[in-house]
């Protein structure tokens, strides 16, 4: 019978993996059922080459298993077990003729051939299976299968605790438009992951598990929140009878769903350093497949009014991270091939965002994208496909629009300065935006604002620069900034007046100053102060950083 080669198989399986001596179970990270959860294991564990015998095994369990289909076709297990170790051996055509070839209940069927697009990152697809298979299948099953408490931790999961399950329905929504690890990725791979989890789930009831425990709802609830192990050892330290089995879970993997309740209802009140994808502790992992190692983008985004609407200039520098061992043993995963990236200024789910996105060889770029006054989902990313490495930022941004009766200035955008003056406009220094303030002393800073004003608002303008460190320092004069001999103090500034245009609601300025050479390494803010004659006073900032060699 079917199910006999499939206990064999399992059992062979086992009797060919690799031994580990294990851990203390005094180390829980957590305790899930029956079961001690390390979140610090499996960084730099890789799965072992499977050995032929097991290979063998495979091959001979899918062969009963194609005969008990022909047999009974509208077997659910016979059907669910047959497609997952297809996808296991690698076989997605196969999988997918499988999946087709289902005649269990609908709604089963569709759900597995979701399973099968997945695997093969065939999001969008994946997607469309799994939403045709919950529209099938009983309400109660479909609340579960969408149900993300488990996934979720503080007063989110609060939040969805106080809902009915039609209730959640456009939480969730917002949750998944959220979780969407790459906007860049056709689909939501995130969401088609959490459906896949509870197909492999229903595969494991009646059926022999890798680590030969019996399913229960322990298991269950670590598939949902961790996914499907990539490979498991056998623990030779335990002193109970036979050996026990340890499971290691996809890596790199990361917290994708968002954290706070306040940053689902409104995303623009994500702060920059507020939705952390690596936490100590997470209560749930996803590590996409098309993803080898995660970079840190370093990235700085200006915003420049335009009528009702804003331009947003996002310069970035993709740095890879060192994925195994450390200092110089660490192994660097280094970007050799094309590189994607893309800008997105989102307003919610079902709403198409306004977006840029580019294909270059070099690991530093510069996106512009428009969108109308408001607040948004800025997100910022970079997919090497070829090197599977990805960066992303993520968070809340507010989009100003052109001030009424009154005076505004931009952001304070940081440009790569060669020679002692820039051009002018945004146009002709918008491909020269750095994505990191960090200086040599002696170097050339370039800065480009504009300043906006409603006809009238703006005449005589008082203009001034500072550049000031925040630790509260002393700099040596004036003059060292600026070559042209002064006191001291701990601010250095440069101020002029002028007179603009009270036609144009657009004033583009730009400046170059050199940074002394004797400039103390540190953190300094960069100001740019305008006063309009009988006005407010309006500044925009940049932080930048010196240091030897930057």
């Amino acid at each position: 019978m079917a199910e006999d080669r499939q206990r064999e198989f399992e059992e062979r399986r086992r009797s060919h993996l690799e031994t580990t001596w294990g851990r203390p179970v005094t180390r829980c990270d957590e305790v899930v059922g029956r079961f001690c959860l390390w979140h610090s294991e499996g960084r730099s564990w890789e799965p072992p080459e499977e050995p032929a015998p097991v290979r063998e095994a495979r091959r001979r369990l899918l062969a009963a298993l194609d005969s008990a289909a022909r047999r009974i076709p509208g077997d659910p297990w016979v059907a669910g077990q047959r497609v997952r170790y297809l996808l296991e051996d690698g076989r997605f055509d196969a999988a997918l003729e499988a999946a087709g070839a289902c005649r269990a209940a609908s709604w089963w069927c569709r759900a597995l051939t979701g399973l099968v697009h997945h695997r093969a990152g065939r999001y969008r697809d994946a997607e469309n299976s799994f939403e045709s298979a919950l529209d099938a299948m009983e309400r109660e099953r479909a609340c579960r299968w969408r149900d993300l408490r488990d996934l979720l931790e503080g007063d989110l999961r609060d939040t969805f605790d106080d809902r009915s399950c039609g209730e959640r329905a456009a939480l969730e929504e917002r949750v998944w438009w959220l979780a969407d690890p790459f906007y860049l990725v056709r689909g939501n791979d995130r969401r088609a992951e959490h459906f896949s989890r509870w197909v492999l789930d229903r595969t494991q009831r009646e059926a022999e598990t890798p680590s030969g425990v019996r399913w229960g709802e322990d298991l269950q609830e670590l598939l949902v929140r961790y996914g499907w192990p990539v490979g498991w050892e056998r623990d030779v330290s335990t002193d109970a009878p036979g050996t026990s089995v340890i499971s290691h879970y996809p890596d790199p993997a990361r917290r994708w769903m968002p954290g706070e309740a306040r940053h689902v209802t409104a995303p623009e009140s994500i702060p920059e350093d507020g939705w952390p994808l690596d936490p100590p502790d997470p209560n749930s992992e996803y590590s996409p497949r098309y993803v080898r190692a995660f970079g840190t983008l370093h990235a700085m985004v200006s915003r420049f009014r335009r009528g009702d609407s804003t331009l947003v200039v996002a310069a970035y520098q993709l740095e890879p991270e060192a994925v195994e061992g450390e200092g110089r043993n660490a192994d660097t995963v280094r970007v050799r091939g094309w590189v994607r990236s893309g800008l997105f200024l989102d307003e919610g789910p079902g709403r198409p965002p306004a977006a840029t996105t580019s294909r270059t060889l070099g690991r530093r770029g510069v996106l512009a994208a428009r969108s109308l006054a408001g607040g948004r989902l800025l997100s910022l990313e970079v997919l090497a496909p070829a090197d599977s490495v990805a960066a992303r930022l993520r968070h809340g941004v507010r989009l100003p629009s052109m001030p009424e009766e009154s005076v505004a200035v931009s952001d304070l955008m940081l440009v790569q300065a060669e020679a002692d003056t820039l051009p002018p406009g945004l146009e002709r220094v918008i491909s020269r935006a750095r994505p990191i303030g960090t200086y040599r002393p002696g170097q050339r800073v370039g800065l480009y604002w504009e300043v906006y004003g409603s006809r009238g608002a703006v005449g005589r303008l008082r203009t001034s620069v500072s550049l000031s460190r925040e630790d509260g320092g002393f700099f040596q004069s004036l003059g060292a900034l600026l070559g042209l001999g002064g006191g001291g103090g701990e601010e250095v500034r440069m101020e002029w007046r002028e007179r603009v245009s009270p036609a144009r609601r657009v004033h583009p300025r730009s400046l170059v100053i050199r940074l002394p050479e004797r400039l103390p390494e540190d953190r300094y803010t960069l100001r740019v102060t305008a006063v309009p004659a009988g006005g407010d006073t309006v500044a925009a900032s940049r932080r930048i950083r010196v240091r030897s060699g930057g």
